[in-house]
């Protein structure tokens, strides 16, 4: 560490605020370690910044009414999306002051600039509840069913699209790369059966392609991310001979070879229902119910990816 008698001014001011922002029961780190840690990612200690980072509430989801005199309380199973800078919110059941469960087909664009609601045009198809849906470009795509449904969010019109060729389906998992959606897994609404076959959509010609099947246990509820061009799938349940499964394996999806690998098993025990997210090269997984004893979870983990 820099010795105090070299220190400028301006670089003791900024030591001493940056040590009165830490309480003396979490700083247990010494002089040094913190110099160290600021350096090591191309920061001079003198001027860290540390962010206050807390959740702010914004305005509720809106949504009608759909029986007079009843009250919304709030909606379950909507479907989230974001096209550039605007998040959507489409679908779900409605849960009503009347202990009604309503399904619901508006859908509502979220300007983050302004923090305000505007509806746009609802959904013609099918209720959404159990759909997933993938984004390309200005575009969304909605899959539930084996029907799918395409908004455009410049036009605000919807379009049915082509069916996946395949069974009809719930509680699959979606993820968009390079221009291609893809769509596999889930719960058979046919026979039951949880589904390993996994396939492409093209936009352009408006046709899915069946791709490699995937190498795990079927499975229903899986989360999906992409990084550097290549989906991720993990988790989720498999229904089998009166019991359910909970794998712990990551695959990752190259679209460029149409292949499968094994990547780490997700750490920590069984999950189902967890959280996640991609940032950077890494994924993040936390949360969830655990099956041993079926606790909810609180630990989180991360992977980072180096190719």
């Amino acid at each position: 560490m820099t010795p105090l008698k070299l220190l400028t001014p301006v670089r003791v001011v900024s030591l001493a605020v940056l040590l009165s922002l830490f309480s003396l029961s979490s700083c247990q780190k010494n002089l040094h370690s913190i110099d160290k840690e600021a350096k090591s990612i191309g920061i001079e200690p003198s001027i860290i910044i540390l962010p206050r980072i807390h959740w702010v509430q914004l305005a509720d989801l809106p949504f009608h009414d759909l029986t007079p005199g009843d009250v919304p309380l709030g909606r379950v199973k909507l479907q989230g999306f974001n096209i550039g800078s605007k998040g959507f919110f489409c679908g779900g059941e409605a849960i009503t002051s009347f202990t009604l469960v309503q399904e619901m087909k508006d859908l509502w664009m979220y300007d983050s600039a302004t923090h305000s609601w505007t509806q746009k045009a609802d959904c013609p198809g099918p209720y959404l509840d159990d759909a997933v849906n993938f984004v390309i470009g200005k575009i969304a795509y909605f899959v539930v069913g084996n029907q799918t449904w395409q908004y455009n969010a410049s036009s605000n019109v919807w379009l049915q699209k082509a069916s996946l060729p395949s069974t009809s389906r719930a509680h699959a998992a979606a993820f968009a790369v390079n221009g291609k959606g893809y769509v596999g897994f889930g719960h058979s609404l046919v026979n039951g059966a949880d589904l390993s076959d996994f396939w492409e959509y093209d936009p352009v010609a408006d046709s899915w392609l069946q791709k490699a099947t995937f190498f795990g246990a079927a499975r229903e509820g899986a989360m999906s991310f992409v990084i550097n061009g290549n989906g991720y799938v993990c988790l989720g349940g498999k229904v089998g001979g009166g019991t359910t499964t909970y794998p712990l394996d990551l695959w990752q999806y190259n679209p460029a070879t149409n292949a499968w690998s094994a990547l780490p098993n997700v750490g920590g025990g069984v999950r189902d229902y967890a959280g996640g997210f991609a940032m950077g090269h890494s994924l993040y997984v936390g949360g969830g119910i655990g099956y041993i004893g079926s606790d909810g979870m609180k630990d989180f983990w991360t992977l980072h990816l180096y190719n």
